[in-house]
């Protein structure tokens, strides 16, 4: 497996802001698994510090809505915004 190159994440994030998920696409991009972006709160994000707080993850078995805590102490953790997401969220 290979990481985006630092062009290629900003060819990455310009084309994700024309999309109506943006926030989502960058949120993805500071790391946070799919699980953790949809497991997200309004409470989790705090626009004046600028810091995202990952706490929880929501995954979907047989059908059924799971939320869950992260399973290790690492995966609990606070991210800064960048200006775009901010400014999407």
């Amino acid at each position: 497996m290979t990481a985006w190159d630092e062009d290629e994440l900003r060819a990455f994030l310009a084309a994700a802001g024309r999309d109506r998920l943006a926030a989502s696409w960058w949120l993805s991009a500071l790391g946070l698994r799919r699980g953790e972006v949809l497991g997200l709160l309004w409470s989790d994000i705090n626009l004046d510090a600028g810091t995202v707080t990952i706490g929880r993850s929501r995954v979907l078995v047989d059908g059924k809505i799971i939320v869950k805590v992260p399973k290790s102490k690492r995966s609990w953790r606070t991210l800064p915004l960048f200006g775009p997401l901010a400014k999407a969220l």
